[in-house]
């Protein structure tokens, strides 16, 4: 997948580097170790078409080849044809994700327990409660 910045065209890369950049915002303590969260909460976020979401994802995902500022994020979502390809440009960067080496297996594991947390409050939801 690949962007164009100031007239530059530069290849995302959802590699180990992406996933340690997206661990180092979002993490979570649990018993005093911290377990990086990145690439689920990420995911999560990027449902909503979240344009900060967007903006911390692509910084991760140029890491070593371009530094991304706000200024030229938000240039680039302002040279967008319509409202269209920007939720297009979501909806590809959501599938990238998914089939990538470094990002899929999390993605896949999050969305296994998603799963088994629906079924769980299902069943929760059908056994009469006591009183």
């Amino acid at each position: 997948m690949k962007i164009t910045l100031n007239g530059t065209e530069y290849q995302l890369h959802f590699g180990v580097g992406f996933v340690r950049a997206l661990d180092k915002i979002h993490s979570v303590d649990v018993g005093g170790i911290e377990y990086g969260t990145g690439v689920n909460m990420t995911y999560m976020k990027l449902q909503g078409s979240n344009p900060y979401i967007l903006f911390q994802t692509l910084q991760a995902a140029l890491i070593g080849e371009y530094d991304l500022a706000e200024e030229d994020f938000d240039k680039w979502v302002d040279s967008l044809e319509s409202d269209k390809a920007y939720t297009s440009f979501f909806k590809e960067l959501l599938t990238n994700l998914e089939k990538q080496r470094q990002t899929g297996t999390l993605i896949s594991n999050y969305k296994k327990t998603l799963k088994d947390l629906e079924k769980q409050a299902e069943s929760q939801a059908k056994t009469p409660t006591e009183q």
